[in-house]
């Protein structure tokens, strides 16, 4: 699917570092300018965020967060 032309799309694929296999339904976060967005992963531990280029545009440190019960936060 195309992403519209003001918009950047952030994708990410999270899986355990000990073992390999993907992370389901972690929380995935990012902050950028002065809004947050968030969204799940899916079975398969992907996920896909849809920003709007306004709020990424010159960020220069941006952040991106993981959470999951039972497993340690990762930034």
């Amino acid at each position: 699917m195309a992403v519209p032309l003001d918009t950047v799309r952030l994708t990410c694929d999270v899986t355990d570092q000990a073992t390999g296999r993907p992370v389901a339904d972690a929380t995935v976060t990012y902050q950028a300018g002065t809004s947050e967005f968030a969204t799940r992963t899916d079975a398969d531990g992907n996920c896909k965020l849809n920003l709007p280029a306004s709020e990424v545009a010159g960020v220069a440190f941006p952040a991106g967060s993981v959470e999951k019960p039972g497993y340690e936060p990762q930034t």
